[in-house]
């Protein structure tokens, strides 16, 4: 967030008209935006490598059928869920404070749930 130079700060940077405020982003926005992207790799490389050994991955309407599949389904759709209600929490308060960067944390640990359900439906 910008803000005016105090008078101490004029002084010490005469070149600058502004600065910037370092904003955090939050241990919990990164924990969801982390948990969001390990789902979205999992399913991906789960299904791959599920693939690559039986040749066919069983999805009937978009769900998995064998136990291997149900086992990557569940696990990846458990992490993405985590990082989606995180995000959206994390979010609110983020456009309260009008935070940028924290935003775009939570906005990733949003977009991701959302692709890996795109992919499963499609």
């Amino acid at each position: 967030m910008a803000r005016a130079l105090t008078e101490a700060e004029k002084l010490r940077y005469p070149w600058a008209s502004q600065t910037t405020d370092y904003v955090p982003v939050g241990r919990l926005r990164r924990i969801g935006l982390v948990l969001s992207t390990a789902g979205f790799v999992l399913l991906a490389v789960g299904m791959l490598v599920i693939y690559v050994i039986t040749m066919h991955v069983r999805l009937r309407h978009g769900v998995p059928g064998g136990p291997a599949e149900w086992f990557v389904f569940v696990v990846s759709l458990s992490l993405v869920a985590a990082g989606f209600v995180i995000g959206l929490v994390t979010a609110v308060s983020a456009v309260a404070r009008r935070a940028r960067l924290p935003l775009l944390y939570s906005a990733g640990a949003i977009v991701l749930p959302v692709l890996w359900l795109l992919i499963i439906l499609g």
